[in-house]
């Protein structure tokens, strides 16, 4: 039987009370990226300079901030790891490490 290996990133990633996702495209990642902004009353981010987290928030209206005094981190993943439920993500002067933990919400985006 083959392994569905979104099925197991997700199963991992909600042991350790993560919500994951699936988007199709880039218009249902604007979609769900807004749905979950609304929800969570999101009106500050801090955004990093992957390209598929400025995508992902293209045409949504977040005042900039630092990450001690955001409401919300955005990031994007460069790995996924199914065994284990775990995100890889680059930090560096455009994505401070303090963004993955600072902010109530940390949003990490990726393509599978």
């Amino acid at each position: 039987m083959e392994r569905n290996l979104v099925s197991d990133f997700r199963r991992l990633l909600e042991l350790v009370s993560g919500e994951c996702i699936h988007c199709p495209d880039i218009d249902a990642l604007r979609r769900e990226m807004t749905g979950v902004l609304t929800r969570e009353k999101c009106r500050t981010a801090m955004v990093s300079h992957h390209a598929l987290a400025k995508q992902a928030i293209a045409g949504i209206s977040l005042e900039s901030a630092e990450p001690a005094e955001t409401d919300v981190g955005i990031t994007g993943a460069e790995a996924l790891i199914a065994e284990t439920g775990t995100v890889a993500v680059v930090t560096d002067a455009g994505c401070p490490r303090t963004l993955l933990f600072l902010p109530p919400l940390h949003i990490v985006v990726a393509e599978t």
